[in-house]
C-alpha cells in the first residue's frame, strides 16, 4: 500500500506502523520539477515529438494527425462521436495496411488504450510509442513482426481516454477521475443558494464507471469526492459513453483489448471484480501472463508480475471487466506500468523510452502467443489455419471424407460392426541422432482426421460413422521440452471427432465396440510401387477381432482422387499462393544469380506471406542445360548453379498447405526477352499444354490427353524443320517423342504431389469431374538421349542433325498447370502467371524498369 501523507506526518517514524519504507521524500518538489521539463520543452515542432519529456494533449493531438498524414498509406486518425464534458474529443489512430480499402475494416481488430486515469501520465507516452512502432518511424526501432501483423489485423489506438482529467493534471498533477460535476462534499450538505456548502466534488473515476450486472459493488465508494466514486449510473460520464458506443459498434470483428495504467509493473488478467471467481479460461491467462512479463524482462530486465486483476483488489465497473462480460473478449487485459512506487505517478520522463520498448516487446508477445485463440473467440480452434490472414480449412473437410468412406464401404457391403483402424505418422529422428524429422502427417491419415501431430491412431465405425482418436500418453516433463500438454477433451473439439481415447486405450475401446472386421490399410503405392506400412496390431487391440487388409486401401484411394468443394477450395488456395510465390521468383532472377537464391525467395515468400511450412517435393530450380534435366534439384544436383547471360530457367516447385500441394512449372528467359531457339520452344509447350486444357473434359481418357500433347510438339518440330523424312505415326512408332518430351504428361494431384489413386494406366484412367490432375508438356535437348538417337538409324533418320544442333545445351521448357475436372470441361487452378511469351516479357520488362 502507497500512502501520501503532508511533510509533517510525525507518526511516520514513531513506530507506530511498521515496515515503512519511503518512496519520495518530497511530492511536491518531483511535481514541480516536472513541470518545469514539460514548460521547457515547449512547442513541438512537425517530425520533432519526443519521448525525453511528457506532453500537453493538444501537441499529442495534433502529433497524431501529423503521423497520420505522413503515413496515410497505413494509418488514418478519428474522433470518437461525442465530445466530453468539457468539450474535448477522444482522438484515436487506426493502422493496418492497406487502409483505404473498405475491408479492412473487416479484419481482426486489437484495441489499445491509455491516460483513462489522468494522473498515469506514462500511459499516454507509452501508447503513443506503440503508435511509432506500428508505423515503423525511423527514429524508432522497426519490428519486423509488426509488417505481418498490420496485415493480419487493424490496430486502433487511442493514448488518451479522459482528456479532461489530463490537462486538469495541470494545474492538480495527482487528478484521477474525470472533471463533470458529481455532488457536494460533506454528505451532500448544500446551503442556501443551492450550492455545496462544504465545497463541490467534481469526477468520477472512468474505471470503475462501466456497466455490468457487478458495477458498483466492490472496490468503490458512494462518495462523489472519493478518487473511487463509480459515478451516480453506469456510462454517465461523457468519455466512457463515448467509447462504449465505439466498441459497441466494433464487437463483431473486436478480439483484443488492452488498457495502459501504472503503476505497479504487473500483468493484469480477468476479471477484476472478484477474486474467488475462476474463469474457464484461467490456463490460457497464466500461459500468456508467462509470455508477456518474460517478454517484458527481456528488454531491460524490469520485472513485472502476471495475476487476476482482482487479486490486486477487487473492484468492479472496469473497462477490462466490460470488454470481457460484455462484449465477450476473453483477451481483455490491463497492463500496470513502471514503477513499482518508488517515484509513483511521477515517473520521471527519462525512463519514457525504456517502459515503453518493454511493453511493446510485451504487445507483441501478447498477440503472437493468442493469434488463433483471439481471432476466434475460442480456446480451441475447430479448424486448421497456420495464421490469422491464410486459409481456414474447417473440420467438415474431414468428417466429409470420413462419410463418404462410410457410405462407400456400405455400399460394397462390408459386414456390420466392421471398424475401420489407421495409424497416423510417427515422430522419428534421422538415422542414429536424436535430432527430429519434420514432422508430416502421413497422407490417408489426414485425408481422414485431418490431425497435425504425431503419433495419433484413429478408427471408425463404418455403420455409425462414429469417429475416435488415440492420443499419446506423455509424461509430465514433455511439457518442458514440447509445450503444454493437451487433454483429450482438446483434441476431441479441435478434431471434431466423437471420443479420444490415449493410446494405451485402444484394447478397452475395441473390447467395448466389438468389431465384427476390423479393416486396415495394406497396399502398393501406384507412383513408387512401395507397399503402405500396415499397422501391426499385436497386442493393441483384442486378439479375437478378425482383421482384413483387401477391402480398404483401394476403396481410400479412389476416393482420394476425387475432391470434394471443400479439398478444391484448399486446392485453389495452394496453388494461388504458389503462382504468387513464382513471381517474386520471377523478379529477382536473372544471370548472376544462384539458383538456389531462387528456390530460398519462393521459400520465404509462401512461408512468410501465407504460413506455409513445406513443400510439395524437392524444389527443381534449374537454368541452362540443368533444365533437361527433370528432377533436377536433389542432393547431387541441389540447385547450386549460377545462371548466365541466355540461360532459360526452368522452376519447377509448389507449395503445401495441410497436406494439399501444388505442382507448377514456370519457364522464362533469364535476360528477360526471348531469343528466336527459345520463342520457338517456349511456344510449342505452350501450345501443347494449351490445346489439352482446352479439350479437358469428364470421359477423356488419360490416353487421349498424352496423345495431344505428343502430336502437337511433334507437328511443330515438322514445321520448323527439326523432324524430316517421316508421317506423324511413323515417328511415334520409333519413339522420337519420347526424346523431346521424356515423361508422364499428367498425374494426380492432391494430399501428394503425386495423388492417391487406384491405376496410372494412362488407357484406363477416364476424367470424371472433381479430378484434379497436372498438365505438364515438356520439350527439352537432353544430350544423353540425343546422343544414343544419333547412333540409331532407326531414329537418326527423322532428324535434322544441323537444324538441332542450334538448340543443344539450351536445355528444355516445361509448363505445368494444375487442372481440376469439372462438370462440362475444365477450371485451371494456377491461372495467375505470365504464361504467354509476350505476357513474360512485358511482366519482366515492368519489374526491370
Amino acid at each position: 500500500m502507497d500512502v501520501l501523507v503532508p511533510p509533517d506526518f510525525t507518526l511516520l517514524n514513531s513506530g507506530v506502523f511498521e515496515g515503512v519504507v519511503e518512496l519520495n521524500s518530497n511530492v511536491e518538489t518531483s511535481i514541480a520539477a516536472e513541470r518545469l521539463l514539460l514548460k521547457a520543452a515547449g512547442p513541438v515542432a512537425p517530425g520533432h515529438f519526443s519521448f525525453d519529456t511528457y506532453h500537453r494533449l493538444n501537441v499529442l493531438y495534433e502529433h497524431l494527425e501529423a503521423l497520420a498524414l505522413n503515413h496515410s498509406d497505413i494509418a488514418e486518425t478519428f474522433d470518437m462521436a461525442g465530445t466530453t464534458y468539457e468539450g474535448r474529443v477522444i482522438k484515436a489512430m487506426r493502422i493496418t495496411h492497406n487502409i483505404s480499402n473498405p475491408e479492412s475494416e473487416t479484419k481482426p481488430m486489437i484495441w489499445i488504450d491509455g491516460g483513462i486515469h489522468a494522473r498515469e501520465w506514462v500511459s499516454p507516452a507509452t501508447v503513443t510509442y506503440i503508435i511509432h512502432t506500428l508505423l515503423g518511424l525511423k527514429e524508432e526501432e522497426k519490428r519486423e513482426e509488426v509488417e505481418e501483423l498490420l496485415g493480419m489485423f487493424q490496430f486502433v489506438v487511442a493514448p488518451c481516454l479522459n482528456p479532461d482529467g489530463y490537462e486538469h493534471t495541470q494545474l492538480e498533477r495527482l487528478w484521477r477521475k474525470t472533471r463533470k460535476p458529481s455532488g457536494c462534499a460533506g454528505g451532500g450538505e448544500k446551503n442556501w443558494f443551492g450550492g455545496c456548502f462544504h465545497g463541490a466534488c467534481f469526477g468520477a473515476d472512468p474505471n470503475r464507471n462501466w456497466g455490468t450486472e457487478y458495477w458498483n459493488t466492490t472496490g468503490v465508494s458512494s462518495n462523489p469526492c472519493s478518487i473511487v466514486y463509480p459515478g451516480a449510473a453506469p456510462f454517465d460520464q461523457e468519455n466512457t459513453r463515448i467509447v462504449k458506443t465505439y466498441l459497441e459498434s466494433k464487437r463483431d470483428v473486436l478480439k483484443i483489448y488492452l488498457s495502459y495504467h501504472s503503476y505497479s509493473q504487473l500483468f493484469l488478467t480477468p476479471l477484476g471484480y472478484s477474486d474467488t471467481i475462476v474463469t474457464e479460461h484461467q490456463a490460457h491467462y497464466q500461459r500468456i501472463g508467462r509470455m508477456v512479463v518474460d517478454a517484458i524482462g527481456g528488454r531491460h530486465g524490469t520485472k513485472y508480475t502476471a495475476m487476476r486483476a482482482a487479486n490486486l483488489y477487487p473492484h468492479s465497473g472496469s473497462s477490462g471487466d466490460w470488454a470481457h462480460l460484455e462484449l465477450g473478449i476473453v483477451d481483455a487485459y490491463t497492463v500496470e506500468l513502471r514503477d513499482e512506487g518508488r517515484h509513483g505517478f511521477e515517473l520521471p520522463a527519462d525512463q519514457i523510452r525504456a517502459t515503453a520498448e518493454e511493453n511493446v516487446d510485451g504487445l507483441l508477445a501478447l498477440i503472437q502467443n493468442s493469434l488463433y485463440y483471439t481471432q476466434n473467440n475460442s480456446a480451441i480452434p475447430d479448424f486448421y489455419q497456420m495464421g490469422p490472414s491464410t486459409l481456414k480449412i474447417p473440420n467438415a473437410l474431414f468428417k466429409e471424407n470420413r462419410r463418404r468412406i462410410c457410405d462407400r464401404l456400405t455400399e460394397k457391403n462390408v459386414p456390420a460392426k466392421s471398424v475401420i483402424f489407421l495409424e497416423g505418422g510417427r515422430q522419428e529422428t534421422e538415422y542414429d541422432s536424436d535430432r527430429d524429422t519434420e514432422f508430416q502427417q502421413e497422407s490417408y491419415f489426414m485425408w481422414m482426421f485431418g490431425v497435425m501431430e504425431a503419433d495419433f491412431a484413429g478408427a471408425v465405425d463404418v455403420d455409425t460413422c462414429t469417429s475416435y482418436l488415440f492420443m499419446p500418453r506423455y509424461p509430465e516433463s514433455y511439457a518442458v521440452w514440447m509445450g503444454d500438454l493437451k487433454t483429450p477433451d482438446f483434441f476431441k473439439a479441435r478434431y471434431g471427432v466423437d471420443s479420444v481415447f490415449y493410446y494405451d486405450e485402444i484394447n478397452a475401446t475395441f473390447t467395448d465396440l466389438q468389431p465384427s472386421l476390423l479393416l486396415r490399410l495394406s497396399g502398393a503405392n501406384i507412383y513408387s510401387g512401395a507397399n503402405f506400412s500396415t499397422p501391426s496390431v499385436e497386442g493393441i487391440i483384442p486378439d479375437d477381432i478378425p482383421l482384413n487388409d483387401a477391402i480398404l486401401y483401394p476403396e481410400m484411394a479412389e476416393l482420394r482422387s476425387i475432391k470434394t468443394e471443400e479439398e478444391m477450395k484448399v486446392m485453389r488456395y495452394v496453388n494461388q499462393i504458389s503462382c504468387e510465390a513464382h513471381k517474386e521468383v520471377m523478379k529477382m532472377m536473372g544471370p548472376g544469380k544462384m539458383e538456389y537464391e531462387g528456390e530460398s525467395t519462393f521459400r520465404h515468400y509462401i512461408y512468410m506471406k501465407e504460413g506455409m511450412r513445406f513443400m510439395g517435393y524437392t524444389a527443381i530450380c534449374a537454368s541452362g542445360e540443368n533444365s533437361a534435366i527433370l528432377h533436377y534439384g536433389h542432393a547431387g544436383e541441389p540447385n547450386d548453379r549460377m545462371v548466365r547471360e541466355g540461360d532459360m530457367l526452368l522452376f519447377d516447385v509448389g507449395g503445401e498447405y495441410a497436406g494439399y500441394t501444388a505442382d507448377i512449372t514456370v519457364s522464362w528467359p533469364a535476360s528477360g526477352t526471348f531469343t528466336d531457339n527459345q520463342k520457338f520452344v517456349y511456344n510449342t509447350c505452350l501450345k501443347a499444354n494449351r490445346a489439352v486444357i482446352e479439350v479437358m473434359k469428364p470421359g477423356m481418357t488419360w490416353f487421349d490427353m498424352n496423345r495431344l500433347c505428343e502430336v502437337t510438339i511433334l507437328e511443330e518440330f515438322m514445321k520448323e524443320g527439326l523432324l524430316v523424312n517421316g508421317t506423324l505415326d511413323e515417328m511415334i512408332e520409333a519413339g522420337i517423342d519420347d526424346l523431346f518430351f521424356p515423361h508422364g504428361m499428367t498425374h494426380y494431384i492432391g494430399l501428394d504431389v503425386h495423388d492417391a489413386a487406384t491405376t496410372r494406366n494412362s488407357s484406363l484412367v477416364t476424367l470424371q469431374q472433381g479430378m484434379v490432375v497436372t498438365v505438364e508438356p515438356g520439350v527439352y535437348f537432353p544430350d544423353i538421349l540425343l546422343d544414343a538417337a544419333y547412333k540409331d538409324p532407326e531414329q537418326s533418320k527423322f532428324l535434322n542433325w544441323d537444324r538441332i544442333a542450334g538448340f543443344r545445351g539450351m536445355g528444355g521448357v516445361r509448363i505445368e498447370d494444375v487442372v481440376a475436372v469439372t462438370e462440362t470441361g475444365a477450371e485451371l487452378l494456377s491461372h495467375d502467371l505470365p504464361r504467354t511469351v509476350e505476357e513474360i516479357e512485358e511482366f519482366l520488362k515492368e519489374w526491370k524498369d
